[in-house]
């Protein structure tokens, strides 16, 4: 079918509803496998893309810790790795996209405040 294509391109804007805001800062990781470190890159109420020092497979549920810069604060939540990538940039290592998973208000709170205010900046 040709425009399976075209669906996926409608679907993946769909997915993202909630504006995102350009982000660099590390974050810690906790997965089954151990501690992961790396670079937050882009991050939104919905979730968080990542440069990781190693692998995540999809599917994967890791507890991550993320600062937020200026006096947003940090967020802490489980989330859920919803896609990988190889190789690219920004990323000298592996892209990561995770989605949050029992974000809390005050997290969800500090996400929304913190991607407005970068959008107005």
């Amino acid at each position: 079918m040709k425009d399976s294509g075209l669906r996926s391109v409608f679907a993946m804007k769909e997915e993202r509803r909630f504006p995102r805001a350009c982000i660099d800062t590390t974050f810690c990781l906790l997965a089954k496998s151990g501690a992961v470190k790396g670079k937050a890159k882009n991050i939104s109420p919905v979730g968080v893309f990542v440069c990781a020092d190693r692998r995540l497979h999809v599917g994967d549920r890791v507890h991550i810790n993320v600062h937020l810069p200026r006096y947003h604060g940090p967020v802490f939540s489980r989330a859920e790795v919803v896609w990988t990538g190889p190789k690219q940039e920004p990323c000298r290592v592996t892209g990561v996209g995770l989605k949050w998973i029992d974000l809390s208000m005050l997290d969800l709170f500090r996400l929304d405040n913190f991607v407005r205010h970068s959008q107005e900046s």
